[in-house]
């Protein structure tokens, strides 16, 4: 992947603003989402991506793409509130698979107040 340390700050945000505008044609399930999640997972253990950026492109796409609840549960909507999260129970263990802190910590880290439900 082409991460800041490998070919500067600019070129690495090209890369994600393909990623990110390019993910809106592909199902998270696809053969084409898989193959960059992997990459990108394995960039977030080398410590060369951010859990959250992963995790926030992963979430947008199902919120505004797949009209689903999110994964991670990392959007908000305008006050704060957390959009509808899929498998809540077992969110902290998802989040962790990506590096990323449990839901309350980040809950508290951002001032979110609350999770919605539908």
């Amino acid at each position: 992947w082409p991460n800041y340390m490998k070919v500067g700050i600019i070129y690495s945000g090209v890369a994600n603003i393909v990623l990110l505008h390019g993910s809106r044609y592909y199902s998270l399930d696809s053969e084409e989402w898989k193959f960059f999640e992997e990459i990108l997972k394995k960039e977030i253990y080398c410590g060369h991506f951010y859990p959250i950026t992963l995790a926030q492109y992963t979430d947008q796409h199902l919120i505004m793409i797949e009209k689903r609840g999110q994964r991670y549960g990392s959007v908000a909507n305008s006050d704060g509130d957390l959009f509808r999260i899929e498998n809540l129970d077992s969110i902290d263990f998802i989040r962790a698979k990506i590096l990323l802190e449990p839901l309350k910590d980040y809950m508290v880290k951002k001032g979110y107040p609350k999770i919605l439900t539908q």
